[in-house]
């Protein structure tokens, strides 16, 4: 939404300077690229990389004769940062080492040949082959282009971008390994699942499949099964410790490139490689953290240090690679420790404590302490920095647990319920409840995806007016519920609205159905229906948002759930 919002204050901009006769600068140009590279793809753009061959270059591969025979190769294959790169150009501006990079990134090389157009939010310095390394599809095309990139140097230094390009792509390839691993295991249990449940979730995968592309963001896909399909490379890319090892052997160390260093220690393979890259980066900061790691004194340590010597990006760094092998009560404890005054370390540690799937498989009363340990956080975090959406989206999530899981009630004993302190957080931060006749003047809006996690809690907890004020709210604010992340905050607040629990508990509602009664009309109004504007597809999207997320609607003689 930010982005969106930053290209309608440009287009504002641009239309103000044409009635003034006024010339863009190259500065002015290179703002308009980033905020394109940094938008989402537009449907024709999706479906130019779509018909991309599968070898490298990606030349287009028309799909029939007739869109042979009709399509201009230039018209369309070119993105809207390429447009405006064209028209800086012809505007007399001669392309620079970042109008190149950009370009790349765009989906064109400067020999004209087409890469990946890839959403990428770039800074003043923009290296070509760092852009080019990223503006692949799979780990093999990211390494045929660094190979390349290794001949072309001819004995001068390399480039730690260029490094950081293809660690990026190594560690987004990892990450699409893992989730092809995850998929197999789901499918073995869809293969359990009645057929009609089995085709929601099918239709729901292949909608997820046909909604992104590459270039959408850093993860790679798979390379094509048959070699002759893909690229050929002299030697297989390698992980993570063998390029490191490699980057060694060609001088680079890790300073001054922060971002590096933060990448690799919170996607570490193992805890010495992580040690490794936090002493190579800075020895003084290194061996601070480990030895705060390694000592269960930290456990007994309420006070924060005033000068510390740990950069907080990295301690936020390590604290994922904690959290992520199993080492979440560590990670606390050197959090309380050092009490950041970064938002993302607290938010990285909150979020491990309410992941959903470790919770379903632990004691009562160690999901009770997790729950209540990220309440805990909220309120450290507030007094020493504040919060921001991601914070609120944790909370949301962590109440809807609260409601939906068996915990200790005892351990939950507050002032007021859970829900109700989610309620006065939310309103109060978002202004709901401020009077209709003042607008509000916050900037930046919450994520949708923040919304909907919201929303689920209200629908949980049956908080059907609370449920009306929120869409009232958004309607005020002109709020942008397109795409998918917005289709779900509408269908969410529908299935509630109608019914949809946990448990399949369905009973009448008067101020339910009236809530929805008023809202059909603003939603309409608004947004053009709940998540689609035709009828039929909306009724699908509510059916298989109640299956994929675990709700039920039963009345005396029909179920909406799909049977498993």
């Amino acid at each position: 939404m930010f982005i969106t919002t930053m290209q309608k204050c440009q287009f504002a901009l641009v239309e103000k300077l044409a009635s003034m006769k006024g010339n863009i600068t190259r500065e002015g140009y290179r703002g308009l690229i980033k905020v394109q590279l940094a938008h989402a793809k537009l449907p024709h753009e999706k479906e130019n990389v779509r018909n991309m061959q599968t070898n490298w270059p990606p030349w287009q591969v028309d799909k029939d004769g007739w869109v042979a025979t009709h399509r201009d190769p230039q018209a369309e294959a070119v993105s809207r940062a390429g447009h405006i790169l064209q028209q800086m150009q012809e505007a007399g501006f001669r392309p620079t080492k970042w109008e190149k990079g950009a370009l790349v990134l765009a989906g064109k090389d400067t020999d004209g040949t087409p890469t990946i157009q890839t959403r990428q939010i770039i800074s003043k310095r923009l290296s070509l082959w760092a852009a080019r390394v990223t503006a692949t599809r799979t780990i093999e095309e990211a390494w045929w282009v660094f190979l390349e990139y290794k001949k072309s140097l001819n004995g001068a230094t390399p480039s730690r971008s260029v490094y950081h390009a293809m660690f990026e792509k190594i560690v987004a390839d990892k990450k699409v390994k893992i989730k092809l691993q995850e998929q197999r295991h789901t499918q073995w249990v869809v293969e359990r699942w009645s057929p009609e449940r089995r085709k929601v979730w099918l239709d729901w995968l292949a909608a997820q499949q046909k909604r992104n592309v590459p270039g959408d963001g850093m993860e790679t896909i798979a390379a094509p099964l048959n070699p002759k399909d893909g690229i050929y490379n002299p030697e297989p890319p390698p992980n993570m410790e063998e390029f490191f090892e490699m980057m060694q052997r060609d001088g680079l160390g890790l300073r001054p490139l922060k971002r590096l260093a933060r990448l690799l220690i919170k996607e570490a393979p193992n805890l010495e490689f992580a040690a490794m890259v936090l002493m190579q980066w800075n020895s003084e900061e290194g061996e601070e953290l480990l030895a705060q790691a390694s000592s269960y004194d930290v456990f007994e340590d309420d006070g924060a240090l005033e000068h510390p010597i740990v950069d907080w990006p990295i301690l936020t760094a390590f604290l994922t690679f904690m959290c992520k092998n199993n080492s979440v009560e560590r990670a606390l404890s050197l959090l309380r420790h050092y009490q950041p005054p970064y938002i993302p370390a607290w938010n990285t540690v909150a979020a491990e404590l309410a992941w959903a799937p470790a919770l379903q498989f632990m004691s009562v009363e160690e999901r009770t302490w997790r729950l209540r340990t990220v309440w805990e956080l909220f309120e450290e975090m507030t007094a020493i920095v504040g919060f921001d959406d991601e914070t609120l989206r944790i909370l949301a999530s962590t109440v809807e647990k609260w409601m939906t899981l068996e915990v200790d009630e005892e351990g939950l004993a507050e002032e007021k319920p859970p829900i109700d302190q989610l309620i006065q957080t939310f309103w109060k931060d978002w202004a709901i409840t401020i009077p209709e006749d003042i607008t509000p003047t916050n900037l930046v809006w919450p994520k949708a995806t923040t919304v909907h996690a919201l929303i689920r809690a209200l629908g949980v907890a049956a908080r059907f007016k609370e449920i009306e004020e929120l869409l009232v709210f958004l309607d005020r604010i002109e709020f942008n519920l397109n795409g998918h992340s917005g289709e779900r905050v509408l269908v969410a607040a529908r299935v509630f609205l109608e019914g949809a629990t946990h448990d399949g508990d369905y009973h009448e509602d008067e101020e339910r159905n009236a809530v929805l009664e008023r809202l059909n009309v603003i939603v309409e109004a608004r947004w053009g229906g709940w998540g689609s504007p035709d009828p039929d597809i909306a009724d699908v999207m509510a059916q298989d948002y109640m299956t994929m997320g675990g709700l039920k609607m039963e009345t005396a003689s029909v179920t909406s759930e799909i049977p498993v």
